[in-house]
């Protein structure tokens, strides 16, 4: 499991740049057929303090996905 600031020095570097929620999300984006399946780590950076997932980062994962499906 990458650390947060890990995660923010892969996103901000290298070629991919335009990628970066991709990269600092730690997204799996791949196809079936009709299905865009998107998988992503809980790490424990992700969860705000009452202990759920942050609904803002679980958006923008749904909003990633949808537009690779309106791609494919």
């Amino acid at each position: 499991m990458k650390t947060p600031r890990a995660r923010f020095e892969t996103a901000t570097g290298g070629y991919r740049r335009f990628l970066f929620l991709v990269e600092l999300l730690g997204l799996e984006i791949g196809y079936e057929d009709d299905i865009c399946r998107v998988r992503f780590p809980a790490d424990e950076f992700f969860f705000n303090p009452q202990g759920g997932y942050n609904s803002g980062l679980l958006t923008a994962v749904i909003d990633i996905a949808m537009a690779h499906l309106s791609k494919s």
